[in-house]
């Protein structure tokens, strides 16, 4: 059992959550897609948004058009377990796998998490880091935790030394164990 050898305190609650904050990147892709509104969704959009051709793809599948950028195509995996670390962005520009007509007052909508979702996660965010009473709060339990893992992982060592291998319980080492959830 890994054990974080570290104490948590208010400011490192705040810059962990900061470090959580996830990327404007769909804002300024809204922006440029605005004045590209009505045109045909074809690969010559991709050099008008932030980063340019280069960093942006058009992926057409399962009767969708997607607009995906470099960090989530190269990172897919990390990106679905911690998006705003990558930076990854795949937006829904329709349900469609033709060169349709961008729509842009539809892309919000297409896309809750990436609009309305995170800007409303970032400011629950913005608001958890002024509130000097919840980072407390919060460092305590985290603190809380380390020490009762700490605690649990001295325990199953202290267990050891009487169930392991040759050990005067070690016969009945997995029942103690299951008995008192240590298995």
């Amino acid at each position: 059992m890994s054990i974080p050898q570290t104490h948590w305190t208010r400011n490192d609650i705040s810059e962990l959550i900061f470090e959580g904050t996830e990327t404007e990147t769909p804002d300024r892709v809204l922006e440029a897609l605005e004045g590209l509104h009505g045109k045909q969704i074809t690969t010559r959009i991709l050099a008008k948004l932030p980063g340019g051709k280069a960093h942006w793809r058009l992926r057409r599948q399962y009767g969708m058009t997607h607009l995906e950028n470099e960090p989530y195509w190269s990172n897919r995996m990390e990106v679905r377990n911690a998006p705003y670390k990558h930076g990854g962005v795949t937006i829904l520009l329709g349900h469609f796998e033709t060169a349709e007509p961008l729509d842009s007052t539809a892309i919000e909508g297409l896309n809750p998490c990436y609009y309305e979702g995170r800007r409303a996660r970032n400011h629950k965010r913005m608001e958890a880091r002024n509130n000097a009473a919840l980072l407390d709060r919060s460092a305590d339990a985290m603190n809380g935790v380390i020490a009762a893992r700490q605690a649990l992982a001295d325990a199953l060592e202290h267990l050891e030394t009487l169930t392991g291998y040759d050990k005067p319980l070690s016969p009945d080492d997995w029942t103690i164990r299951r008995a008192c959830g240590a298995k």
